[in-house]
């Protein structure tokens, strides 16, 4: 009995330990974007034009994305409906009008559901891990007082900004116009931080009376 218990404990939080992943990878020969829970996912090849889905890291299934060439057009014989005629009875309407809604209570409810959700969507981006951003430039211009010049923006923004040393590259061609490049980045969000701010999200937002609301907007009132 603990042993299962234990088992199911372990299992639940490898889970909550897992990361949502959003990663990018441009260059001239890939262009690749994957989506997924920890190491699967789904992985989209623009250069190849496929999309594979991964299971740990293994490639289970590959679709082609491309359309195989459509053959001749077969011929369709489209048959006609015969039309149906409903009879339609006098619908009866009960006289009286509906109570007027409590507006300034729908107000309220929806300013503070809006501010629930940007709190809701502010605590999301500061749970945001960048696991990788790199990004490395090789480009010139027709002239080459232009190249340096963009060479000289590049250690000036290195200098102001040391941290970018790592991350950012750019090699200048001074041969002439010309412009490659490779970039990555990877963005995740582990899952038990996910959770948590949805039950934070659900604890803010005004639910009981919104339930409330919509219970007397379907009741109503109706007066002779």
């Amino acid at each position: 009995m603990w042993y299962a218990v234990s088992i199911i404990l372990i299992l639940i939080v490898c889970f909550l330990m897992l990361r949502l992943r959003f990663r990018v990878e441009l260059s001239d020969q890939r262009r690749v974007m994957f989506m997924g829970l920890g190491r699967s996912g789904i992985q989209v090849d623009f250069a190849q034009d496929v999309t594979r889905i991964k299971l740990w890291g293994f490639a289970i299934r590959t679709i082609s994305r491309r359309r195989p060439p459509t053959g001749a057009a077969k011929a369709v014989t489209i048959k006609p409906t015969p039309l149906k005629t409903e009879k339609r009875g006098i619908r009866k309407y009960r006289r009286g009008f509906r109570a007027p809604l409590h507006l300034r209570e729908w107000v309220d409810v929806g300013l503070k559901s809006l501010r629930a959700v940007r709190l809701y969507l502010v605590d999301l981006l500061r749970a945001v891990i960048v696991e990788e951003a790199e990004a490395e430039v090789r480009g010139g211009f027709e002239s080459p007082h232009l190249t340096g010049e963009v060479y000289g923006y590049y250690h000036a923004l290195i200098g102001a900004v040391p941290s970018l040393a790592p991350r950012l590259r750019f090699e200048p061609d001074w041969t002439g116009q010309s412009f490659s490049g490779t970039a990555r980045l990877s963005l995740a969000m582990p899952v038990y931080a996910l959770l948590y701010r949805t039950l934070v999200l659900i604890f803010r937002l005004p639910l009981f009376r919104i339930q409330r609301l919509v219970r007397e907007q379907k009741k109503g009132a109706l007066y002779a």
